[in-house]
């Protein structure tokens, strides 16, 4: 098992591959991306876990879980996420000494960079949602929320 890893999670527009690239590039970690999960699955616990402790080295994992309970119930109706399964994930992220970030910068930047890159969500009223369940989600996480907009980085570099 290796670690520690970054899980950078938040709304679309949010920075978090600028902030993803950024710790890769000062700490020489490994980048992974993660999508939406695959559709065949009903349970994603063991899925996100081993994505996480198949990594063969320090990584940035450009969204994992999180996203989940946010994105599954405004576009699939409903996040298939058990407690069991964040409960296995969870104990993943502690067993790596993995640092969950949650980038959440105020809403209008959130807004402006959605509507000027290609996101998940172009719906202006569903991205508010999701950005709402971001906000509400970091605050019962004992995730580091970050703002880019304040500029500053060295809590992670």
């Amino acid at each position: 098992m290796t670690g520690p890893h970054f899980i950078i999670e938040g709304p679309d527009g949010a920075g978090k591959t600028a902030l993803s690239r950024q710790i890769c590039n000062h700490f020489s970690m490994a980048y992974h991306h993660e999508g939406p999960p695959p559709a065949e699955l009903t349970e994603l616990g063991a899925y996100y876990t081993n994505r996480l402790l198949e990594a063969k080295e320090p990584t940035v994992f450009d969204r994992l879980h999180l996203g989940e309970l946010i994105y599954g119930p405004l576009l699939r109706g409903g996040h298939r996420l058990s407690p069991g399964g964040q409960q296995f994930v969870n104990s993943a992220i502690v067993a790596t000494g993995s640092t969950i970030v949650v980038c959440l910068p105020p809403w209008p930047t959130c807004l402006i960079n959605n509507r000027s890159k290609e996101e998940l969500i172009k719906d202006e009223v569903l991205l508010k949602l999701a950005y709402d369940g971001w906000a509400h989600l970091a605050e019962e996480t004992a995730a580091i929320i970050f703002d880019y907009t304040k500029g500053d980085f060295s809590c992670f570099i």
